[in-house]
């Protein structure tokens, strides 16, 4: 199944759920959001849950182009960043047999991850005056295997179990997070 096949489908299960604005990406045009949040994963082959710690700093253009700044604390297992820039509903490629798009979905900004086999869809509601916003994850099980894997820096496929959102903080700020002068 393709990534659109397969986002269109998360879209419509995202936008029956999704309270709220329904705000438009020209709305966002040069707002930023900085989201930190502490999700639990279990491995099919770990009986123990382990929380992942995640950081998003995103700045919508005047141009519409998403600046994304991600960074991952995950403890023994290791952390991380990366920043990327990307046109909305442009799928890009990314390590690990992934690919991820963002895009405007039910009025929320919506990231879907595709994973080797699976879904983690990534949303972000904002209210009406652009002042707060709150944080939501889903997982979607590949629709063929029924499964959510995803592959280790070393190369293993791991099956995980269950993933979920344990607290987060969304915040909205006008202006470019990533400015000098902010």
């Amino acid at each position: 199944m393709s990534w659109r096949t397969r986002w269109a489908a998360g879209v419509v299960a995202l936008w029956a759920a999704s309270p709220g604005h329904a705000a438009t990406l020209d709305e966002l045009k040069g707002h930023s959001f900085e989201i930190a949040y502490t999700r639990s994963i279990q491995f099919q082959d770990s009986r123990k849950s382990v929380e992942q710690r995640w950081v998003y700093r995103i700045y919508i253009g005047r141009a519409g182009t998403i600046f994304e700044y991600t960074g991952h604390d995950f403890g023994p297992a290791g952390s991380g960043s990366r920043e990327i820039t990307v046109a909305p509903e442009q799928a890009r490629s990314i390590p690990r047999g992934r690919m991820e798009a963002w895009d405007m979905q039910g009025g929320n900004l919506t990231k879907i991850v595709q994973l080797p086999e699976g879904d983690v869809i990534l949303t972000i509601a904002v209210d009406p005056t652009l002042s707060h916003c709150t944080f939501g994850m889903q997982t979607r099980l590949d629709p063929t295997t029924h499964h959510l894997v995803v592959q280790t820096h070393q190369g293993t496929r791991r099956e995980i179990a269950s993933m979920g959102v344990v607290s987060y903080v969304c915040t909205v700020k006008t202006g470019n997070v990533f400015a000098a002068d902010q």
